[in-house]
């Protein structure tokens, strides 16, 4: 069977495998079989790789096992929240072994980590601030902050700095509490001279194009994501299946590894991804797509969608002073009352008043409030379509005939009042949506709302629809016959007539 998926069994290649590691492998097994003979075997597994990722934090050091690193320079998700930058220390070590001085050392280092001091820094720098009006104080809160951030401007923030700091800079509050406020935008920097003072300052997080690092030593830093902004390298996904693939015979359990794959892989990749490993015989298997969790533990850039919290906030769009109205007078039963609409320039109601003649205190201050709810969702775009819906054919005392000839009956005030809008605002299609339909005796192109006979059918079909149940045979909306209901399709009655 193996044969014919042209698979080869994998094992420990003697030819290839070092000496010591072949002879050590074949005297654990050896005592493995014999402890095994005398006395049995309980454990499934006697040998593996433990979690390397997350042990290595525990330890203290970079990577163990044969985990790669993630990123020479990376940034942890915190718990509570926030984040703290993770540099890798065994570059320089690895560095001192190929050969390099220590002042070429230092230079790599400062190239990949930056000076983390704004002193010397081109165009934002200590000097620059205090002509801005920074305070020697407000300068070493930042100084303070800068090991620890991969951008700068995630140093110059309201939060650091204090709003008496801030404000004093000339921001105002409705700036800065913007989700999207950036203080070094504000303070006149162009993002060309943010990006050159990011890259002195906080370091480029790569050794790609590092000065005096010779080219094919690059490899030896390699890790397993792309470094920063500027990095190009990675270890493929493929190394990953193919070293987990070198340790697993000498392992009687798993590797616990995660192969590390780019954001671009497809759906494709994955499957050649397990289907090798199955090949391999490897026992187990993880892989983790960069990005595709909104949230990941490390990370390789710190993106602003992760540092700022980017809320829709709707904006209210108020009338203005002296606006146009229209009032309207009604009755419900022995009930008046008037309704008063603000309106846009545009003709479009912006706000309610509703005024009931005869009125207590409570329902005084009901009616009031009501009024002062409509009115903020109207300015703040709740469609009126929206709100017909919700509230027409809402029933409650006091209700009954009304002097409207297009509002024949009304269940309620809020009933009346909605119908009302509907048939003054609302366009025609809009209208039917709600429950206003026409009789099918009514012309398709009415070109006008405002057409007495025409509303005059609108209301009196919505008026013998408006609380009436569907057919039983038909499922066709009945309209109201005497005391009972009629099915205008099929006959069916509800029983009166």
């Amino acid at each position: 069977m193996l044969e014919k998926l042209n698979i080869i069994p994998v094992g420990i290649d003697h030819k290839v495998c070092p000496q010591y590691l072949l002879n050590a492998a074949i005297e654990s097994w050896d005592r493995a079989l014999l402890l095994g003979e005398n006395y049995g075997y309980r454990n499934a597994q006697t040998t593996l790789i433990a979690p390397t990722g997350t042990i290595s934090f525990v330890m203290d050091a970079d990577t163990t096992g044969i985990e790669p690193d993630f990123a020479l320079v990376k940034f942890k998700k915190l718990y509570g929240g926030g984040y703290f930058k993770i540099t890798n220390r065994s570059v320089i070590p690895a560095l001192r072994n190929l050969g390099y001085t220590d002042g070429q050392i230092s230079d790599i280092i400062k190239y990949m980590l930056g000076a983390n001091t704004l002193k010397g820094a081109p165009y934002i720098n200590d000097l620059v601030l205090k002509k801005k009006g920074f305070t020697e104080e407000d300068i070493q809160k930042i100084e303070e902050l800068l090991p620890s951030v991969f951008k700068i401007k995630f140093a110059f923030n309201v939060h650091i700095l204090g709003k008496d700091c801030v404000e004093r800079l000339g921001i105002k509050p409705e700036q800065y509490n913007s989700p999207t406020f950036d203080l070094l935008t504000s303070l006149g920097f162009s993002e060309a001279e943010i990006d050159v003072a990011n890259e002195y300052i906080c370091g480029t997080m790569t050794i790609e194009g590092a000065p005096h690092l010779k080219e094919e030593d690059y490899a030896v830093l390699d890790c397993a994501n792309k470094c920063g902004e500027k990095g190009k390298r990675f270890i493929d996904y493929m190394a990953h299946v193919k070293m987990m693939a070198v340790a697993q015979p000498f392992l009687s359990g798993s590797i616990s590894k995660t192969i590390n794959m780019p954001s671009e892989a497809t759906v494709a990749d994955v499957q050649k991804v397990y289907m090798e490993s199955w090949k391999l015989a490897l026992k187990s298997l993880a892989l983790y797509r960069d990005g595709s969790k909104s949230i990941q533990p490390l990370s390789t850039t710190a993106e602003e969608k992760q540092e700022v919290k980017v809320v829709y906030k709707p904006i209210r769009r108020r009338l203005s002073d002296e606006r146009k109205a229209i009032t309207h007078k009604f009755r419900i039963g022995n009930q008046e009352g008037y309704l008063t609409v603000g309106l846009y320039d545009d003709g479009t109601p912006g706000e309610l008043f509703v005024t009931m003649s005869k009125e207590g205190s409570t329902l005084s201050g009901l009616m009031d409030s009501f009024s002062t709810s409509i009115s903020i969702a109207l300015q703040y775009g709740v469609p009126l379509k929206v709100l017909v819906n919700k509230f027409v054919h809402s029933r409650f005392e006091p209700s009954g005939w009304t002097d409207n000839p297009q509002i024949q009956v009304a269940k309620s005030v809020m009933d009346y009042i909605f119908r009302w809008l509907a048939l003054k605002f609302l366009p025609q299609e809009e209208v039917s949506q709600v429950g206003f339909n026409l009789e099918n005796t009514v012309k398709e192109d009415m070109e006008s709302r405002n057409q007495p006979v025409e509303n005059s059918v609108v209301a009196q079909k919505f008026d013998m629809q408006s609380d009436a149940p569907a057919c039983n045979d038909c499922g066709n909306l009945m309209v109201r016959s005497g005391s009972c209901y009629a099915c205008t399709a099929c006959g069916t009655t509800s029983g009166c007539s």
